[in-house]
């Protein structure tokens, strides 16, 4: 007794963990089935949702009784169809439903709760309700693990209790055909029915048609032997009540004649005849118990039976899929073996392979020398970097006077600021000195000619006279119309110079923007100069070859040009007879002609330019126009930094197409490593030595040597431009004043630029 009210208590502090809104003090409380449904229902709420969703609670036996049956059925079908367990049907472990409903007995109530145990550990959310359990004090958890242990141990024993039901029940025949072996009778039914699965499919079906009408019969004889026993048993608790009523009728009742002492004999007699019918009916109950515990076996017994069925037609349609599943794999591997003879017959056709390496071969030659041609070419081409530090040389030259502009724009705004105040200030006291004098002069000639009279004149009633009488003289009449004036006068003078100050700032706002402009200009120019000759640094020391850089692509353009210039020469002149001394004097004296043409253009230009610093000269004596001029500066300098800017991205496509043509290079040198590679796996070791591989390997090593001497080029050429622009930048210390940096300028230009030549000119005649 001790330990089921241990374990009773293990169970309920186990319940009160549950998320469940419940008042619940002991076992009692459970007694309606209303606190289990919901515990069901935390546990797997769509498996048990159909079947217990319509439990009500309720004071009378007979509906908690109902309640219990519908939990207890639900139970059992969660233990074979999910669990694939049998639930327990011995009276030592089932639990007595009708004495929960009745009695509230806690030890069947400790029963039904462990099947709910078992159903929370066994069920998907298992860690959770272990870790609930391991909330639970130490005494609890012991007490729980021996409810686990004790309900684990029971599967074992059910299954041969089960088996050993079974063999009684079908006789001997039915042993001796599974082996004599009653524990192995789930497995050799099982092995039986998949064994002759084509013929007892049909068999099968009808057993199992046949095993559902009888449990609906027996469930129906069960509610009807039911309902006989709640009527017999209502009829007992009213026999109960009268033989009471009569047993205190006898106590209480003096006895005091014969004649009432028969009466109580008759009533005794009656009363043993009452009493000897209750213990019939409890007999009768009692039997009616047992056959209703025997058929609730029999019909889980047939439902057993009926799931093993179940099971097993099931493995043979798991079978049949095995099967197909098989049928396929075994098509696909027909289709793997038609596969693999196609790739056989492909590796017998090698001697295609071995033409395409000739070609390949072939194509590499010729790859190679226009390789050396491009070569020659890049060594002999030297234009492109010297546009490139002329570039250079016009961007500073053009930042230092930018900069001289700016500061001599700020100094002269100071001196137009101060010299407006002086000019103010001077108009100030101009203004007030000859005020000063008028008044003088005023009261000079009303001293000479003496105060007017008062008496007689101030009869007259004139304006002389009023202005007497009250005391003001045109003097002061005179200086008051001064001072009024010259407040007027101020006030002008305030209102134009803000409509000035207003203009002036209006103008030193745009010239800010276009100042601001310019620098963003500059900065641009500047970074792509920065890109430029980080480019120049890079392939100066050796570096990698950017393939898509503009320059790269142009001066393969180039070279592909001059190869077809030299090709086209080479034919001219084996065409041509041979040169004699005459033509090669024309030609000498052809090439003087246009060298002095070229100087008269350039000392034209020079011309051009010294008219032009003359101008400069005289508008810089102006100092009113310095704005104007200094805007048309602004504007020819975005110009020009514009036109570099179109230059840098001309050079920038002409990068981007280089890198493509050199990475185009790079794909067909990996797609002849790759083409290597597979004639080495495909030819075996001992290919190794075999022409095609050693022709595959020197094909390699000259793509290797093209691109070595391609950097090597590249590398010449840049070294040859830099070197040519150092010596053309100290052939002559630089001039310090500004006409000799415009003449150095114009001298370094190249004779192929006279649309720059022109555009400085003006830029300097503008300033």
């Amino acid at each position: 007794m001790s330990s089921n009210a241990a374990a009773g208590a293990a169970l309920l502090d186990w319940i009160k963990l549950f998320p469940i809104e419940a008042d619940i003090s002991n076992l009692n409380d459970l007694a309606d089935g209303t606190v289990i449904c919901k515990l069901l229902l935390d546990i797997d709420y769509y498996a048990f949702h159909e079947d217990i969703s319509k439990i009500t609670p309720s004071e009378q036996w007979v509906v908690r009784f109902q309640n219990l049956k519908k939990i207890h059925k639900a139970l059992v079908h969660y233990y074979t169809s999910s669990l694939q367990r049998r639930a327990p049907t011995s009276s030592k472990y089932a639990p007595d439903l009708l004495a929960i409903a009745r009695e509230g007995s806690q030890r069947e109530l400790i029963k039904l709760i462990k099947l709910v145990v078992i159903v929370a550990i066994e069920s998907e959310r298992r860690e959770h309700y272990i870790t609930q359990i391991q909330k639970l004090s130490s005494t609890s958890q012991n007490e729980f693990m021996l409810v686990i242990d004790q309900m684990m141990k029971l599967d074992e024993d059910n299954a041969d209790d089960v088996d050993k039901h079974v063999l009684h029940t079908y006789g001997p025949s039915f042993s001796s055909f599974l082996g004599n072996t009653p524990g192995q009778l789930f497995h050799a039914n099982r092995r039986y029915c998949m064994d002759t699965s084509s013929e007892t499919e049909f068999q099968m079906e009808e057993e199992i048609s046949r095993l559902v009408t009888e449990k609906e019969s027996l469930e129906n004889e069960h509610k009807q032997l039911l309902d006989r026993f709640n009527k017999s048993q209502s009829a007992n608790e009213e026999l109960r009540a009268e033989i009471q009523h009569l047993q205190d009728r006898l106590t209480d009742g003096p006895v005091s004649s014969t004649a009432q002492s028969k009466a109580d004999m008759v009533l005794q007699i009656q009363l043993d005849q009452l009493q000897a019918d209750v213990h019939k009916m409890e007999d009768t109950i009692s039997e009616r118990d047992a056959t209703i515990a025997g058929n609730e076996n029999t019909i889980k017994l047939l439902n057993r039976k009926v799931e093993d069925l179940t099971r097993a037609s099931d493995h043979v349609e798991k079978l049949k899929d095995d099967l197909d599943t098989a049928r396929h794999t075994v098509e696909k591997l027909r289709k793997e073996q038609n596969v693999m003879q196609h790739y056989k017959k492909k590796l017998e056709s090698m001697p295609e392979l071995e033409k395409r390496l000739k070609f390949l071969e072939e194509e590499n030659t010729t790859m190679q020398r226009e390789n050396v041609q491009m070569e020659e070419a890049i060594r002999s081409n030297t234009g492109d970097k010297k546009l490139i530090g002329t570039y250079k040389k016009q961007i500073e030259r053009y930042e230092a006077e930018h900069a001289e502009l700016l500061k001599e724009k700020q100094r002269l705004e100071l001196e137009n600021a101060s010299m407006r105040e002086v000019v103010a200030g001077a108009e100030g006291q101009r203004s007030k000195d000859t005020e000063h004098i008028q008044t003088l002069e005023v009261k000079v000639q009303e001293l000479e000619n003496g105060l007017i009279g008062q008496a007689s004149e101030s009869i007259q009633g004139d304006l002389d006279s009023e202005m007497n009488f009250r005391g003001v003289t045109k003097t002061d009449l005179k200086l008051r119309i001064n001072k009024l004036e010259r407040e007027n006068q101020q006030l002008k003078e305030t209102g134009l110079k803000s409509a000035d100050s207003v203009v002036l700032q209006n103008l030193l706002e745009d010239k800010e923007k276009a100042r601001h402009r310019l620098e963003q200009d500059v900065l641009i120019t500047n970074s792509d100069k920065l890109a430029l000759e980080a480019e120049l640094a890079s392939f100066k020391h050796g570096g990698e070859i950017d393939e898509g850089s503009p320059i790269v692509i142009q001066l393969r353009k180039n070279i592909e040009e001059r190869d077809r210039i030299i090709q086209e020469t080479r034919k001219q002149l084996d065409d041509r007879p041979p040169l004699s001394v005459s033509t090669g004097d024309a030609s000498i004296n052809r090439l003087i002609n246009e060298k002095d043409e070229l100087q008269r253009t350039i000392a034209e230009l020079k011309d051009t330019l010294l008219d032009s610093e003359k101008g400069n000269g005289e508008l810089k004596a102006t100092l009113a126009a310095i704005g104007g001029s200094r805007e048309g500066s602004y504007g020819e300098l975005e110009k020009r930094v514009l036109q570099l800017q179109d230059k840098l991205e001309d050079r920038r496509e002409k990068a981007i197409k280089l890198r493509e043509h050199i990475k185009k290079q790079n794909t067909s040198i990996k797609e002849l490593q790759d083409e290597l590679d597979t004639a080495k796996t495909s030819g075996g070791a001992g290919k190794k030595g075999g022409p095609a591989y050693e022709t595959l390997v020197a094909q390699k090593e000259t793509l290797m040597k093209e691109m070595d001497l391609m950097t090597s080029a590249w590398y010449d050429i840049t070294s040859r431009l830099q070197s040519n622009t150092v010596t053309l930048g100290r052939r002559k210390e630089a001039p310090v004043s500004w006409l000799g940096k415009q003449r150095q300028a114009v001298a370094n230009f190249p004779v192929s630029q006279p649309s720059i030549i022109l555009g400085i000119a003006q830029l300097a005649w503008r300033s």
